[in-house]
């Protein structure tokens, strides 16, 4: 690591080299002349470098980047398959990332009892994914059988900007808010390799048209808010709202094997938004109670709102085909911790 800092700049260049090794051991066949069913050693040298700087605009303002690049070892389910053999031609997984960003802050006491503070934050990614490791346990919908489906060499684009924002107006007041919108795509078709998980031996092949196809299983556009009041000392009350968009569906590499279907994006999930409650009060100590009591409690999903956490897209890349599981509705809790 070096640094570099003058009164407006901080610069830094981070170097570094890693070695990972894998061995599989099966414990689930029968031994071989008494010992466990394994396979040797598999290692893997890798590297990560970054570099970037912060320039100081003025005592408020301040704007950043970086870029880095990392190469690292495969995961291991990328190394082996399910019937203790190496896959062929197995290679590193590479991330090349850019990074830019400004923030701003802003904090001055208006009085003996009231702190009044700004800080705003904006930033921007591109991260290049190449060669990922990606594994998928599917249902066949005919035979109600799972198959184990392994992909080397798959390649995706994340980017997108997250933008957040916390200012304190009042000392009884705090307000955050925070939002992220993403474009997260598959860039590359595939060969995927599976088996069925009770004959893991029997080894298949598929090739997924995948090629810009959004990826999935978990929400790209996301916002929080979080309202929090401090009415007395010791005491909050927080009101959390969070809604999570352009969620699209886990898909089964089987369901991607025709060419026409290219570019047919997965069953986007409805978005929804949440509504959290948590509140709190820690009572005072003194002589006589030389502990700290705090009472808390949570209710989660407040509006007992219905909605998708996840899914698995249908046949027909559809609502009507699609296998989903529902969120938990609204549940609550109350506790109380002691510290001696």
């Amino acid at each position: 690591l070096a640094e570099l800092r003058t009164a407006k700049m901080y610069t830094f260049a981070n170097f570094a080299l890693s070695n990972i090794s894998y061995k599989r051991v099966d414990y689930f066949l029968e031994k071989i002349a008494g010992e466990w069913n394994e396979i040797g050693w598999e290692s893997f040298n890798g590297y990560g470098v970054k570099v970037g700087a912060n320039y100081n605009l003025n005592d408020q303002l301040q704007a950043y980047g970086n870029i880095g690049r990392l190469s690292q070892a495969p995961a291991f389910n990328g190394v082996y398959n399910f019937y203790q053999e190496k896959y062929e031609d197995i290679t590193n997984e590479t991330v090349t990332s850019f990074e830019l960003g400004t923030s701003y802050l802003v904090k001055k006491k208006a009085n003996n009892s009231n702190v009044k503070m700004i800080e705003a934050d904006l930033n921007w990614y591109y991260t290049i994914w190449e060669d990922k490791t990606w594994t998928r346990s599917v249902k066949d919908r005919v035979t109600d059988q799972y198959y184990n489906y392994q992909f080397n060499g798959i390649d995706a684009v994340h980017q997108g900007l997250e933008l957040s924002l916390i200012e304190r107006p009042h000392k009884l007041v705090k307000v955050e808010w925070k939002m992220s919108l993403g474009d997260w795509q598959w860039r590359n078709d595939v060969l995927s390799f599976f088996s069925p998980q009770e004959n893991p031996q029997l080894i298949d092949s598929v090739f997924a048209y995948i090629d810009g196809l959004k990826v999935s299983d978990a929400p790209q556009i996301s916002m929080v808010f979080d309202l929090t009041l401090y009415p007395v000392k010791g005491a909050y009350l927080s009101l959390l709202l969070r809604d999570y968009r352009d969620h699209f569906a886990r898909f089964s590499p089987t369901d991607r094997d025709v060419p026409r279907e290219a570019g047919k994006q997965p069953w986007k999930i409805p978005g929804y938004s949440l509504v959290d409650l948590h509140f709190g009060y820690t009572f005072p100590q003194s002589e006589s109670v030389p502990v700290t009591i705090q009472l808390k409690g949570d209710v989660f999903n407040l509006m007992d709102e219905h909605y998708i956490t996840s899914a698995w897209e249908g046949q027909f890349h559809d609502a009507e085909t699609a296998t989903v599981y529902m969120g938990r509705s609204r549940t609550w809790n109350v506790g109380m911790v002691v510290t001696y």
